[in-house]
């Protein structure tokens, strides 16, 4: 038997789904070593009933409210250090999740000190998600080869490996796999007439909602169910759509009611309160979510590259999205099947584009996408001739389809494993850090000074970090700017200083998760926290600080200031200027040696 004869029995074996369930899960094997990383460290404070550092103890319920809006309350985790100095004060970035809650929940309840087995609990929702995908995938390519080739492509997408293997993040995981199921069960009720799905399939809906936000890209598909693949009286269709309409009206209307969501952020945008930007956000990120779906382009590190290269990125992704529209066209011209999942890739593009770019969110863009993908492949197999009737086009489709068995067959396959462990890549320079701090017990009467951390957002962790070491924490703790492009400090009096940032403050999108460029400050805005005030001293052409004054209520050399700075990526002592000089600080990275 050929190698290609072999591939194609397994695709269509009709132990497929489990074969791919199986697959996945090994891959995603490697994040049984993760840990706890980033806000698992946060989940970890609260769902131990430890009291943090700010004395306030949060409810579990609270697991995925940040910040509630209240300017007093973000005015207080600004003072206490865990927001940066410009945060919005009426900000809010607060999610309800309470399915996945009770599953973090749950881990705590059985293994509070076990990562390993909170992760093998990701580990297998992961596998039942991969098995509801292909079950699906069956249902509606057929039993055969293509239906194993799409469910291949999704099991080992290299943009799952955070979710999967982050803590944290378990949520999109959930969302998918109750979405899932929600379309698995609606085809049973539409096209086999099972009756229990009627009733089970909207509830599988309200359970992908209440598992994160972005499980409302389950009712992409539904309508794009309705509108291509549904036979019968068009009235009738959008009449089976009715429960979940009415499902997501009172999550939406209970979800704004009781003060959830995300405004004023730089990194998220409320479609419902902010429908202009929502508009542009929409222009501006759906060319970098497909490239990145369909092409693999990574999506992450663009949170930490200055505005002016991800403008670059999306002027490549659109051009690669409008090529790959082009070449698609013939199949979605002529095929319902491909329409279907087109229309449900793009329409669940729409939520997914009120966050920035990543590709931890391309768990329903990846249904479709992988769908028609396969769709595509195998009528360039089969009909290539019908496909594309000029020889051009033809030879061009065969080299695209080359391209994404190559990404999307091989690459990925071999980068997941090292995807699932994506979350780790910080946690060990914020450990580094954290142990570069002072740990004698002065510190707990000093002001901790931190002129030019490589990433504001990550240094502000490190008082979680000190608390749940049990180390001293400081009497209060300061970041003033980013390190990532070079400041110039000068000393303007005994107890103040001035820094210019070359590229300005807040150039970064995780410098700007807590304001976003349609909340800008204004020059001489001052911003009161204790022992220290900032002022706004000018703008840049955009709106954002060019220079900050800060004062202190003691001089600057006092004992009771300890002052530090990144350097060869640890925390070293840093010396003020005097009175009157200027020094300039290098651009500094996680990275640095």
């Amino acid at each position: 038997m050929k190698i290609k004869d072999k591939i194609s029995a397994v695709l269509s074996h009709r132990q497929m789904p489990w074969i791919m369930a199986l697959l996945a899960m090994f891959l995603i094997l490697p994040s049984l070593r993760v840990g706890w990383q980033l806000d698992d460290n946060f989940h970890r404070l609260i769902l131990l009933g430890k009291t943090p550092p700010s004395g306030v103890k949060i409810s579990p319920l609270s697991l995925f409210s940040f910040l509630n809006g209240d300017s007093v309350k973000t005015h207080a985790l600004m003072d206490e250090g865990y927001l940066p100095w410009w945060t919005l004060e009426d900000i809010r970035i607060r999610f309800f999740r309470p399915l996945t809650i009770f599953t973090h929940w749950l881990d705590y309840r059985l293994w509070p000190n076990n990562a390993a087995l909170m992760h093998l609990q990701s580990i297998l929702w992961y596998g039942a998600l991969i098995a509801a995908a292909a079950f699906f995938y069956r249902r509606m390519l057929g039993a055969g080869w293509v239906a194993g080739l799409a469910a291949f492509f999704y099991a080992a997408d290299k943009a799952h490996g955070v979710p999967a293997g982050w803590l944290a993040n378990r949520n999109a995981v959930l969302a998918a796999f109750f979405g899932l199921l929600t379309l698995i069960l609606h085809d049973r009720w539409r096209r086999d007439g099972w009756r229990p799905a009627r009733a089970l399939a909207p509830l599988s809906f309200l359970l992908a909602l209440l598992s994160a936000e972005f499980g409302v890209g389950t009712a992409a598909y539904l309508f794009a169910y309705a509108v291509f693949i549904e036979r019968g009286r068009r009235s009738d269709k959008f009449l089976s759509l009715l429960p979940y309409g009415l499902i997501l009206t009172l999550w939406l209307v209970g979800y704004h009611a009781f003060g959830y969501g995300a405004w004023g952020s730089g990194y998220y945008v409320d479609p419902a309160r902010e429908p202009l930007e929502f508009m542009k956000s929409i222009g501006f990120k759906a060319p970098l979510l497909l490239a990145g779906q369909w092409l693999g382009f990574p999506l992450g590190p663009a949170a930490v590259l200055p505005t002016n290269v991800v403008r670059i990125a999306w002027q490549i992704s659109l051009a690669a999205s409008v090529v790959m529209v082009a070449a698609l066209s013939p199949l979605l011209r002529h095929n319902a099947l491909a329409r279907f999942w087109g229309l449900g890739m793009l329409l669940s593009l729409l939520p997914i584009c009120a966050v920035f770019p990543n590709e931890r969110l391309f768990f329903f863009v990846g249904i479709g996408t992988m769908g028609l993908l396969s769709k595509f492949i195998q009528t360039l197999r089969e009909h290539p001739s019908w496909f594309y009737r000029r020889r051009f086009w033809r030879f061009f489709a065969y080299g695209l389809s080359g391209l994404f068995l190559l990404i999307h067959g091989v690459l990925s396959p071999m980068l997941l494993p090292l995807s699932s462990l994506g979350s780790t890549f910080v946690e060990p320079f914020i450990a580094k850090a954290a142990e570069s701090l002072p740990n004698d017990s002065n510190i707990t009467q000093q002001d901790l000074i931190l002129v030019n951390p490589p990433l504001v957002f990550f240094a502000h962790h490190l008082p979680i970090t000190l608390f749940l070491q049990d180390r001293p924490l400081p009497h209060t703790f300061r970041v003033l700017a980013q390190g990532s492009s070079s400041l110039q400090i000068k000393r303007i009096g005994e107890r103040s200083l001035s820094i210019r940032p070359q590229d300005g403050f807040m150039n970064t999108v995780n410098e700007i998760l807590f304001r976003s460029a349609s909340h800008p400050m204004a020059v001489g805005q001052k911003v009161l926290m204790t022992g220290m005030s900032v002022e706004i001293a000018s703008l840049t052409a955009d709106g954002r600080p060019v220079e900050a004054i800060f004062r202190f209520d003691v001089p600057l050399d006092e004992a009771s200031m300890r002052w530090m700075q990144w350097k060869n990526g640890v925390y070293v002592p840093f010396v003020p200027p005097s009175i009157g000089q200027t020094i300039t600080l290098s651009p500094v990275t996680l990275f640095d040696r």
